[in-house]
């Protein structure tokens, strides 16, 4: 009888130590018992595998609002950054509530290539700039660039022009038709105006009515 209750209370202090033992190895380890479950409190984390897997025996997607991935909490003393997928697999970054989505790119851009969405392989490709046809690249308000006068060329305009204000001219208005031929140049001589030649100023008053 005596032996068999030696016996008997070595079997339970070997279950008390094996117990105090596990409960030492959970707070080396920081496992902390939530519910029916142990969450991980660690300062550190090393691992030998590839991956990482989250959602783990998963068995329906995730919710239209709902992401999965890596969370830095406070990284900066108050907010919490993420770094997570959706449900439509694309990886999002940044702070809780205003995530942003990463952009990824091909495999072998061209180099010094223009980078432009292709949205059947949801990243960015490039192209030679030439090869770009981008609408209103060449256009001013609308209206092809060709329409617009340059100060660097002579220019034609075959429409109308209106000046709301004063009209400027340094040098000389040439009258002229189709053809070129001159009818005649009201010109600016040092600021006399002049019209073949002749004062305007001096002929409009030689011409002017009495009445």
């Amino acid at each position: 009888m005596d032996s068999i209750k030696y016996t008997t209370n070595n079997a339970i202090l070997g279950l008390l130590l094996e117990q105090q033992e596990l409960e030492e190895v959970k707070q080396e380890v920081g496992l902390v018992s939530n519910g029916g479950e142990y969450e991980t409190h660690a300062g550190k984390f090393f691992t030998t595998a590839d991956f990482l897997t989250l959602r783990d025996k998963a068995t329906v997607g995730l919710g239209s609002t709902n992401f999965t991935g890596l969370v830095a909490k406070k990284y900066d003393g108050l907010n919490d950054g993420q770094l997570v997928f959706d449900a439509d697999g694309y990886a999002r970054v940044g702070d809780e509530g205003s995530l942003q989505m990463i952009a990824t790119r091909e495999n072998t851009p061209m180099p010094n290539g223009i980078a432009y969405y292709d949205e059947t392989s949801r990243s960015f490709k490039t192209k030679a700039e030439s090869s770009l046809s981008v609408e209103n690249a060449a256009k001013l308000g609308g209206f092809s660039s060709s329409n617009y006068a340059r100060t660097d060329v002579d220019e034609t305009f075959t429409k109308g022009v209106t000046v709301e204000e004063d009209l400027n001219v340094k040098k000389a208005i040439n009258l002229s038709n189709d053809a070129g031929d001159s009818y005649g140049v009201l010109k600016n001589d040092a600021g006399k105006l002049l019209w073949q030649g002749e004062d305007v100023y001096t002929a409009l008053n030689a011409n002017k009515s009495n009445v």
